[in-house]
């Protein structure tokens, strides 16, 4: 009777296994599905307005005043990098998934890489006043490619969930453990607890359908984290902002 109890289990055990594991694929199927239907509306999202703004130069560059093309220009410019972010995301996803990712580790100075970055964002950032807390000399062991992405990507996510005229921290501090933490800090909507644990998760978006973005930006993330040897994290308070973190071994 013993034995037979424990055959029946082991079935009813792999039975509940093999359902679970129908259930996560179906679950990646739908989410895969998603982002498909996602990144194409991204993708046209900047394409039509810089279709648009172009068209109206075009068709009445004379008549407009020089402030407003001036405007125009740059909100054409705006588009233009919100298109080669997700580009370079999609790109990075795509190299992830072939298992072609190439990670150079050196000594790289925070400071520096930080403002390049900053720089490189440039409109994407605007209307968020910029707090910058990362000591000059603080150096950690990175592919400088892969920390100027994962800096791109979080930043691009702050200022996406985080009202205009709201500030984004970056932060850098050594640990105390041999490594250095650096965070961006945002003023945001915030994640709910529940979620957190998913947001680095391929293809997941907060609040499911209702989030802007891809949902590959986070995994993208964290995957050039641990392939240099690191690891990320985030905490949030629902309507009063996020903090993601990035923990690297400092360089000597």
């Amino acid at each position: 009777v013993s034995e037979r109890r424990r055959a029946e289990q082991t079935l009813a055990d792999a039975y509940d296994r093999e359902r679970e594991a129908s259930r996560q694929l179906r679950e990646l199927d739908r989410l895969k599905s998603d982002f498909v239907s996602t990144v194409s509306h991204e993708l046209r999202t900047p394409l039509t307005s810089i279709k648009g703004f172009a068209e109206t130069l075009v068709v009445r560059w004379s008549s407009i005043e020089e402030d407003l093309r001036r405007e125009l220009v740059q909100r054409i410019a705006t588009a233009g990098l919100r298109l080669d972010h997700l580009i370079s995301d999609l790109l990075d996803f795509t190299r992830l998934e072939r298992g072609q990712l190439r990670i150079e580790l050196g000594p790289r100075e925070l400071a520096p890489l930080v403002g390049n970055t900053l720089e490189r964002l440039g409109s994407v950032l605007d209307g968020h006043p910029i707090e910058l807390d990362v000591p000059p000399g603080l150096a950690v062991v990175a592919d400088e490619t892969a920390l100027t992405r994962i800096l791109e990507n979080l930043l691009t996510n702050a200022s996406k969930f985080a009202e205009a005229g709201t500030p984004i921290r970056i932060a850098a501090e050594r640990s105390g453990r041999g490594s250095v933490v650096l965070s961006v800090i945002d003023r945001g909507t915030g994640i709910p607890t529940d979620e957190l644990e998913r947001i680095f998760d391929r293809f997941y978006r907060v609040g499911d359908s209702m989030a802007p973005g891809t949902g590959i930006g986070l995994a993208i993330v964290k995957e050039f984290v641990e392939a240099q040897q690191g690891r990320v994290w985030a905490q949030s308070t629902v309507g009063e902002g996020s903090v993601f973190s990035v923990e690297l071994r400092e360089a000597a």
